[in-house]
């Protein structure tokens, strides 16, 4: 690795820090941090979209912003709408009934569990309310007018997530005339705002909303109709929100899917009509006032791309002077630790991503095992499509996730997605992969050490989680848990190592992300060729587990060093990384004079 000695100004050293340390809190709208347990459902593209704010960084005067909603087909701080709306029900199902804001008719628990760049608000049942809080300036806002959610907890009878889907969408089909006014403006077209979750779970509290036993985790599917407010200006503000619910015909929907005994019972039950819009089709009225809060600024797990970024980059910007006119290596830490925070969150979106949808029926059982041949290095393209459908939503919800394979307990190839992959593969069993050893030998979810992928031709991490075959529906029947194969997802972090690139590096500074072992799956620097940066080395892996940082880093540790390389004495700056108790981790290399 060649590094050329330079010769920088303090000056010009200051603000370059400055320059990269804004660069990469901007660049996190690019990178999706959410802890999102869910999965893009089959009506959602999976586009990249920019979205812009469409109002002023005027705030100082009340009213002074156009009231603007994000577009329906665009993704807000990094999410798509129905990853924010099923956020949105798993804030609501948090809370314990006696605090939660939906059964508040004055909004003094408008506060509860708002955290991130968007403050939900929720409607009102039985009766209108007029609730007054306040918000903090530069947070986006969302609400239901009416919207509908059915989980496996709620329905039992309900087995597959298409039922689950299937169930969300007829209950919601009885809301009529949605209405919501914005400072006496009226929100046009929001049938246009008809929003369907991906899958989502939800673990309820003790005294929670349903009147479900506490701790139980479920998963759900939702559907409403939703508006999306951008940030508002600072001063008082007045939202005012009603749909109308075919009553009768929605009852009837509602208690005939489910076998929740006060559901059936008794559908104008608090505790059973959270998920139904049935008695929810009441007048909301939120009286607020948008503060400013400086609690808000500063760095977000969500992207921030909000109306008042200028004000919140300035605010940054004057942060981080204050902490370069400290210490410029405190600075630069910031820039290593905010990436490796990245790596870590896609890392974990991936994982939960795997073993959600490795708990789907549809998953769970492998039908057509008998038609897995060389030729097709697995099943033929066409043969079970539902399970390569589910396959593809991960591909769609998770750009990391290059290909998606499922393996028989043996370690055949079922089928891979895309089947262009799986079709070139070089051989039909993997027994004697890493990640395979590491499943099999945990029965747990297992991340694997760097290797050189057979499906990708590059640098790549495999997460495998095992899946377990469907269980007799009979509770009298006692067997043990049975593993039908494992669900693989290969990954390599493109979205990392694109915003590596944004972070306006000198020639001779390099960023490296390593495994637990020291090897490299992100290696960059602007000095080096495209094509290296593009494919870190297409031909064999890369090894630093010589390096003092890295051998720190694998140790957990975080800091700085002086080292040596090549002959170049270099500044490196390193920060852990934890997975499944092991560390990897992020190494920032800048020569010194």
């Amino acid at each position: 690795m060649q590094i050329i000695k330079r010769n920088q100004k303090k000056k010009g050293f200051t603000t370059a820090i400055i320059v990269r340390c804004l660069s990469i809190l901007v660049l996190s709208t690019i990178i999706v941090l959410t802890p999102s347990l869910s999965f893009q459902s089959q009506t959602s593209n999976g586009s990249k979209y920019s979205s812009g704010n469409g109002a002023n960084d005027n705030n100082s005067a009340n009213n002074s912003l156009p009231i603007a909603v994000f577009p329906a087909n665009s993704k807000p701080y990094g999410l798509a709408y129905g990853e924010w709306t099923a956020k949105w029900w798993q804030w609501g199902y948090s809370i314990p009934k006696d605090i939660n804001p939906a059964y508040d008719d004055t909004g003094k628990n408008c506060v509860q569990k708002q955290n991130g760049p968007v403050w939900f608000l929720a409607g009102t049942y039985g009766h209108p309310v007029n609730r007054k809080c306040n918000i903090p300036a530069g947070k986006a806002i969302l609400f239901p007018i009416l919207n509908s959610e059915c989980s496996f907890a709620e329905f039992p009878k309900l087995k597959t997530l298409s039922k689950l889907r299937m169930c969300a969408k007829t209950i919601q089909d009885q809301v009529t005339t949605p209405n919501a006014t914005v400072d006496g403006v009226s929100i046009s077209d929001l049938q246009k705002y008809r929003i369907q979750s991906p899958p989502f779970n939800f673990t309820l509290p003790q005294n929670n909303i349903l009147g479900l036993p506490s701790n139980i985790t479920t998963q759900a599917i939702a559907d409403g109709n939703w508006v999306f407010l951008k940030p508002l200006s600072l001063g008082s503000h007045k939202i005012i929100f009603r749909g109308g619910v075919q009553q009768g015909r929605a009852d009837i929907l509602a208690a005939g899917s489910s076998n929740n005994t006060s559901t059936n019972n008794n559908n104008n039950n608090n505790n059973s009509s959270f998920a139904f819009p049935t008695g929810w089709d009441f007048e909301t009225t939120y009286d607020f006032t948008v503060k400013n809060n400086d609690a808000t600024i500063g760095y977000s797990r969500y992207a921030s791309d909000s109306s008042n970024q200028n004000q919140i980059i300035e605010k940054q910007n004057n942060m981080l002077t204050t902490a370069t006119a400290t210490t410029a290596a405190a600075a630069e830490r910031n820039v290593v630790k905010l990436l490796a925070d990245m790596v870590s969150n896609r890392l974990h979106d991936a994982v939960n991503l795997l073993e959600i949808t490795s708990k789907d029926p549809i998953i769970q059982n492998v039908t057509f095992a008998n038609l897995i041949t060389k030729k097709y290095m697995g099943i033929p393209s066409k043969i079970d499509m539902e399970k390569r459908r589910i396959a593809q939503d991960v591909l769609a919800r998770d750009k990391d996730i290059r290909n998606i394979y499922f393996l028989t307990p043996n370690a055949d190839v079922y089928f891979g997605e895309p089947f262009s992959y799986q079709q070139q593969l070089p051989k039909l069993n993997y027994a004697d992969r890493d990640w395979y050893k590491g499943v099999t030998a945990t029965n747990n979810t297992y991340i694997s050490s760097i290797f050189m992928s057979a499906s990708i031709h590059a640098p790549a991490i495999a997460i495998a989680t095992p899946v377990y075959a469907l269980q007799s529906n009979n509770t009298n029947i006692k067997t043990a848990k049975v593993i039908s194969g494992y669900w693989v997802g290969i990954i390599d972090l493109p979205s990392i190592q694109g915003s590596i690139k944004n972070l306006n590096l000198t020639n001779n500074e390099r960023i490296i992300v390593v495994d637990h072992n020291g090897t490299a799956i992100v290696n960059y620097s602007p000095s080096s060729s495209a094509a290296i940066n593009n494919t870190i080395s297409s031909n064999k892996l890369q090894d630093f587990s010589y390096l003092s940082s890295v051998k720190a880093v694998r140790n957990g540790n975080a800091g700085s060093t002086f080292e040596t390389v090549n002959g170049t004495k270099i500044l490196s700056i390193y920060q852990p990384i934890e997975l499944e108790n092991r560390f990897s981790g992020v190494v920032l290399m800048k020569p010194v004079t």
